[in-house]
This record gives C-alpha cells, sequence and structure tokens, in this order.
C-alpha cells in the first residue's frame, strides 16, 4: 500500500474512530492493522492523533537563555567538577 493511500485510510478510518464506542473502537483497529500491517501500538497512535496527517507538524523547542555572565559561571564549575553529567552537575550545585 502506498504512503498517500495510507495516508487517505487513516484520514477516514480517523472519523469513525473518534465517535466510535469502546467495543467499536478495538474492531476498527483490528481491521485497519490486518489492512496496513501496522503494529496494533502504531496504527493505535495514528488512529488517535489529533493533527490531521497530510500536514506537517513541527515541534518548537525553547530553549533558555542564559546571560553570558551567567554561562560563564556555570562553565567554570562544571569544568571544576570534571565535567559531570547534567544529572550530577544539577545535584551537586547549590554546594559550590
Amino acid at each position: 500500500m502506498e504512503i498517500q493511500a495510507k495516508g487517505a485510510l487513516v484520514d477516514s478510518i480517523r472519523s469513525r474512530y473518534y465517535v466510535a464506542r469502546k467495543k467499536d473502537k478495538s474492531r476498527i483497529l483490528d481491521e485497519f492493522v490486518v489492512v496496513t500491517g501496522h503494529q496494533r501500538k502504531y496504527a493505535l497512535r495514528l488512529l488517535a492523533a489529533l493533527h490531521d496527517s497530510t500536514t506537517a507538524v513541527s515541534v518548537v523547542l525553547v530553549r533558555k537563555v542564559y546571560a553570558s555572565a551567567v554561562t560563564e559561571v556555570l562553565v567554570t564549575r562544571w569544568e571544576a567538577s570534571d565535567r559531570l553529567c547534567r544529572k550530577r552537575f544539577k545535584a551537586i550545585l547549590p554546594s559550590f
């Protein structure tokens, strides 16, 4: 089955899946797994997804931006701790 055909199938089945009762959802999911050959958990995620499968979903990561003075102090302490991993560095940070 081609990718575009699978996308169209997911879109058409998703609307039925949303309004179905639990027993019917299980049956719809079983049929979808047989037709597409996907694993059950992946098929469940596809059908339960809130976005349209034809549109690209971009994830925006928000990074914390520290002032250069704070970054300089953190790097200095990180070097002094012999470059500990983030988890251990965070634990010893208050002791500096």
